[in-house]
């Protein structure tokens, strides 16, 4: 029993670059990405070990998007991407100064009843579309306070990036 627990300690505190990463954009950014094929390094942290670095945030968690406001979500290979960016994984409990139960980064009002833990991806990532695995369009809240003319833009830049690169493309909502 020891050595099963220990093992799966182990495997979770090592675990290795082969899981997915998401990351929510809402139109704004999502429009800027694709046009570029670039995600520009647009958030800081101060950590310890690094000092303030600039990059992008990742999540690990799949479900933590569901309740999120982002209009466009991307899937990336992170095994890809690790080969040419530093990937530093960022404990929001000790680094960031937040628990359970506290505001979620965004400052929104629900509550977390998750850890916050996130993959911080150093630097620009240019030629996105190498590391993307699919791209996921949410017709959500956020989406309905577009006017008609964003939402088709959105559409549109979102459906031709996926075509250009032969990527898959689904809309929910």
């Amino acid at each position: 029993m020891i050595i099963v627990n220990s093992y799966m300690r182990y495997s979770e505190i090592f675990e290795g670059r082969d899981a997915s990463l998401y990351h929510m954009m809402d139109s704004k950014k999502a429009e800027s990405v694709f046009q570029n094929d670039t995600m520009y390094a647009t958030t800081q942290h101060k950590l310890p070990s690094h000092g303030l670095i600039f990059g992008s945030s990742f999540t690990r968690m799949a479900l933590r998007l569901s309740r999120s406001f982002g209009t466009v979500w991307l899937e990336v290979d992170q095994t890809k991407l690790a080969q040419r960016h530093k990937i530093i994984p960022v404990d929001g409990e000790w680094s960031l100064g937040y628990k359970k139960g506290d505001a979620d980064l965004n400052r929104w009002r629900d509550r977390r009843s998750e850890e916050f833990a996130e993959e911080f991806v150093i630097g620009d990532i240019n030629n996105l579309h190498k590391y993307i695995r699919s791209i996921t369009v949410i017709h959500n809240k956020q989406y309905r306070y577009l006017n008609d003319e964003e939402k088709a833009r959105l559409d549109n830049t979102c459906s031709d990036y996926a075509k250009k690169y032969s990527l898959p493309i689904k809309v929910i909502g």
